[in-house]
């Protein structure tokens, strides 16, 4: 069964290649989750956040979800995966706190 994406602001992309890099995206200050949706349960290999800088902030070697934190004024971030997904997401819950 494909993990769900949480409810709230996402940025999420679909048929990610493998070894492919996404499109950066915005999110707003607060505690958010990546959610991580591989191709192949069986070999999901590791899909990983990066802020626009190159800095590693979180990462998911299963089917499942990450929490991260957003820092005050928001930030720009981009996915990495190693084999293709069929998602990955990142969400700013409408049920979490924001800073």
């Amino acid at each position: 069964m494909p993990t769900p994406v949480p409810e709230g602001v996402t940025a999420s992309f679909a048929n990610v290649v493998q070894g492919g890099t996404t499109a950066n995206f915005h999110m707003d200050e607060g505690l958010a989750v990546m959610t991580y949706q591989p191709a192949d349960s069986n070999n999901p290999g590791t899909a990983t956040l990066y802020t626009s800088a190159g800095v590693s902030v979180t990462s998911c070697t299963e089917p499942g979800y990450a929490d991260f934190a957003v820092p005050v004024g928001g930030g720009s971030y981009y996915f990495v995966t190693t084999e293709a997904a069929n998602l990955i997401a990142g969400t700013m819950p409408s049920n979490r706190d924001r800073w």
